[in-house]
């Protein structure tokens, strides 16, 4: 099928694939109208493509109720969208679609036609679909309308399974998917028409699927924006964030992950192994190289925060340590939150602290007037990166943020051009030795914080990127031919507080091994354990890894491989004679299938 001509391109000649260029999109879920960190970073990185490298860029969304012309013109606007840049939408493309174009999607035509009329208890009505609901307000079923006012897809989900039905001009049955990421693909494969892609996803729902993507010519990346390890888990191998196990569990086949920092892709690496594929991106923000002398426009004692007002941010936190602070010292918050009006109560009960903060709501371009500043704040529980303290070191703005997973010790050289510290004490402490130094160490300060800003600018970000491209390019996977067959452990010894698995491989794998691991990794894919798998193919695994775990666990083991083009991963077979090895809390045993299994305990059984 040609989807070229039916969807009104031109069929590709020899000599236009050889001088075919990459083609770059961006894929998430949708663009609302308040964004933080994630929207933001992608919307920049799509104008750096543009502007810097002349390299076209389509934002793809997913979301049926995003309103696309809303969505441009607030974002041209507010000079966020620029020419180069272009945002599509599934289903208002869809909803354009001739009848022809619907059948080329490839769904399949054997359903049972389109459902007569729903019967809902309640219905939401717009101009572009309409949503049924049932007493416990679940979807029944969605309509989705072209322009005239016709059906072109019925979302159907009463009976217990799912049909989206593509519905032609006239009313006719078109076919149907009985899966969303089917027809999500579908739209892909118009997308990227056979081309030399990259596809980047943004959004870890998104990403929760996108592996399944398998094309030859499209290479396939998660970007993961924040921490994978749950915030209160001190251990590198879970428990991992429920949002993002099915991007973790299924790492293997993607083409590429980006992380923000060294710590987390190391933090991954310990846990699941590594690959080429594995690449450290840091956010970026403009940085002028030189600036004036600002010393006459900020006040020495005027410290903000720039976040959501959200659990994960601990506001109250910052607040604590302005009102502890000695000298006369103030706090304008910028944001907006769940937590608002709690905030807002725990600064009115105090009247130390109502006459130091103040609340400022959102602003766009609240990280712009950092320059006003003199300090600022950060006291998230977790983070993914950070930005908002680049954006203030490009203003010479000095942080003061917890050494937390992850981003503040990328950014942060401890005294050099920042703090940081651990508690609201050492914030307060902070804020005071800032306050107390001499203008000449002021000054020493904030030209260091400008200088570690650099390093994050625009131009050095893009061009990290650019090289990605290129070395996921040079991958090839279809190249790949040497495969695992078996591998098993015929002998397991407990020696210097590790388990040494004695591994066979059986297999034309490349003569390279280095890299190959061990992989424990839970059934609920919360947890996992990679081990290298060193001299006379034994691999060892401390059982302090294993019994940092959280909760009773049951984990399986796997052998990775990398061989030229993916990793390949095989389930580990279990030969050891003697039956089941028990050790202090935990047991190594073969399951039904004969595989290599090890289930722990917290509680000697």
């Amino acid at each position: 099928m040609n989807l070229g001509r039916i969807f009104g391109k031109r069929a590709q000649t020899p000599s236009d694939r050889e001088s075919e260029s990459l083609r770059v999109f961006e894929l998430t879920w949708a663009i609302p109208s308040e964004f933080g960190g994630m929207t933001s970073v992608m919307l920049r990185r799509a104008r750096n493509f543009t502007q810097l490298q002349n390299l076209p860029i389509d934002i793809l969304t997913l979301d049926y109720k995003m309103d696309l012309a809303e969505v441009e013109t607030r974002l041209r606007d507010s000079q966020e969208l620029v020419d180069g840049v272009r945002i599509r939408n599934l289903w208002q493309e869809f909803a354009q679609y001739s009848d022809r174009q619907l059948r080329a999607l490839g769904a399949s035509s054997a359903g049972a036609g389109i459902p007569a009329g729903v019967n809902a208890d309640s219905k939401r009505v717009t101009p572009r679909f309409v949503e049924y609901f049932d007493a416990d307000k679940s979807v029944l079923r969605i309509d989705h309308f072209r322009e005239d006012g016709s059906i072109f897809l019925t979302d159907d989900r009463d009976g217990g399974k799912r049909r989206l039905i593509l519905v032609g001009r006239r009313g006719k049955y078109v076919g149907e998917f009985s899966r969303a990421r089917d027809l999500y693909f579908s739209w892909l494969d118009v997308v990227t028409d056979r081309h030399s892609s990259v596809i980047i996803s943004e959004s870890k729902f998104v990403g929760s699927f996108l592996h399944h993507f398998e094309r030859p010519k499209v290479k396939v990346g998660q970007v993961l924006h924040n921490t994978h390890i749950e915030p209160r888990s001190s251990s590198v191998f879970g428990r991992f964030t429920a949002s993002r196990v099915g991007i973790l569990s299924n790492w293997t086949k993607f083409d590429f992950l980006v992380f923000l920092t060294h710590r987390q892709r190391d933090d991954f690496i310990q846990a699941f192994g590594n690959s080429p594929g594995l690449f450290v991106i840091p956010n970026c923000t403009a940085v002028e190289a030189e600036v004036a002398d600002d010393s006459g426009f900020r006040n020495i004692d005027s410290g903000a925060v720039v976040a959501r007002l959200a659990g994960q941010k601990q506001i109250d936190h910052a607040i604590k340590a302005i009102g502890a602070v000695e000298e006369e010292v103030t706090l304008d918050i910028y944001g907006d939150g769940e937590l608002r009006a709690e905030l807002e109560s725990q600064v009115s009960a105090d009247a130390r602290l109502t006459d130091r903060v103040r609340f400022k709501g959102f602003s766009s371009d609240a990280a712009e007037g950092l320059e006003r500043y003199s300090f600022i704040l950060l006291t998230s529980s977790y983070e993914g990166f950070g930005l908002v303290l680049i954006e203030a070191m490009s203003h010479g703005c000095i942080p003061i943020a917890y050494d937390i997973r992850y981003g503040p010790s990328e950014v942060i050289d401890h005294e050099v051009n920042g703090f940081l510290t651990d508690s609201v004490e050492g914030v307060t402490s902070a804020i005071e030795r800032l306050i107390r130094m001499d203008p000449a160490e002021i000054a020493k300060l904030r030209t260091a914080a400008r200088s570690k800003a650099l390093t994050f600018n625009d131009e050095n970000i893009t061009r990290k990127w650019m090289q990605l491209f290129a070395d996921v390019e040079s991958i090839r996977r279809d190249a790949a031919d040497h495969d695992l067959e078996k591998v098993t452990v015929g002998r397991v010894e407990h020696a210097d507080s590790c388990l040494n698995f004695t591994l066979s491989v059986k297999g034309e794998t490349s003569k390279d091994r280095r890299g190959d691991r061990l992989v424990l990794a839970s059934r609920d894919k919360r947890f996992s354990i990679a081990c290298m798998v060193g001299d006379g193919s034994v691999a060892s695994v401390p059982t302090a890894s294993i019994l940092s775990v959280d909760s009773n666990v049951t984990f399986d083991a796997w052998y990775q491989h990398w061989n030229g083009g993916r990793v390949e991963r095989l389930r580990v077979a279990h030969s050891i004679g003697g039956g089941d090895i028990v050790e202090p809390n935990m047991k190594i045993y073969p399951t039904i299938h004969g595989n290599l299994s090890v289930q722990t305990w917290k509680n000697a059984k």
